[in-house]
């Protein structure tokens, strides 16, 4: 069953891409994957040629540099889009920042960009890799 929409679908909205990593399903129509398309771009819902969303794909590399995680380097999640990013591409370059901004509900630019409504989530709390 879709995430976003919740339906099965008949036909080709029956089709549903599936994570890799976490196993949510979703329409390609419902994360705007384009026909023919056959890589995603960076900002994209979907990473790894469609077989990981965006959440599942930040936890391996961070979404605004694509770099890969040190065990040394602070991370932040984003309480809107769930994805995980370098707290230094946030402009959070010490501890108490980033605690500040998990406490505060850390919204990351990508999503700070498209102005989303609060969803009701609650922040996860940043951590060191």
């Amino acid at each position: 069953m879709c995430v976003v929409c919740g339906s099965f679908g008949q036909g080709a909205e029956g089709r549903l891409l599936a994570c890799s990593q976490c196993g949510q399903c979703y329409h390609p129509f419902c994360v705007n994957v384009k026909c023919g398309a056959t890589s995603p771009g960076l900002r994209c819902d979907w990473q790894n040629n469609y077989t990981q969303c965006s959440p599942c794909a930040s936890m391996a590399s961070c979404p605004m540099c694509t770099r890969s995680y040190r065990e040394d380097e602070l991370i932040v999640q984003c309480r809107h889009c769930d994805r995980w990013i370098h707290a230094c591409c946030q402009g959070l370059n010490t501890d108490k920042d980033v605690e500040n901004a998990a406490d505060d509900g850390f919204d990351c630019t990508m999503c700070r960009m498209h102005a989303l409504p609060s969803q009701g989530k609650t922040p996860d709390l940043a951590h060191t890799r």
